[in-house]
């Protein structure tokens, strides 16, 4: 999976994204299109994200929904199989389900904010 840092919008702290066909009525990922990205802001040295794990949750949410296309789930998005696998993956890890869910991005809206200062990325 090819992972990069991206102009993202302020909110968003990482993006997943692939393209799927569908053959024999199950959706086939192309692994050439597999692409995370991480919110530029995570290239300053004055930017931590979150309490407990940091870009470390991001990327497990991320990597979570590669994992829901490889299955053939491709329009997943944040339904119940993909909430049941970080529920596993928070027991595995130690990690907050609320962390790997990103409701602490939804909480920290403004944090993000400054933190995008910090880095020097306003707007």
């Amino acid at each position: 999976v090819l992972m990069r840092f991206a102009n993202l919008p302020g909110e968003t702290a990482g993006l997943t994204s692939y393209t799927a066909h569908e053959q024999n009525g199950r959706y086939i990922i192309d692994p050439k299109s597999l692409i995370i990205s991480l919110n530029d802001m995570f290239k300053s040295p004055n930017v931590h994200y979150g309490n407990a794990g940091g870009v470390d949750t991001i990327l497990l949410h991320e990597m979570s929904h590669v994992l829901m296309g490889q299955l053939g789930h491709v329009n997943e998005k944040h339904g119940q199989r993909f909430k049941n696998w970080l529920q596993k993956l928070a027991h595995a890890t130690g990690y907050s389900y609320d962390d790997l869910m990103g409701k602490q991005q939804v909480a920290e809206q403004e944090d993000i904010i400054r933190l995008r200062e910090l880095a020097g990325m306003h707007g």
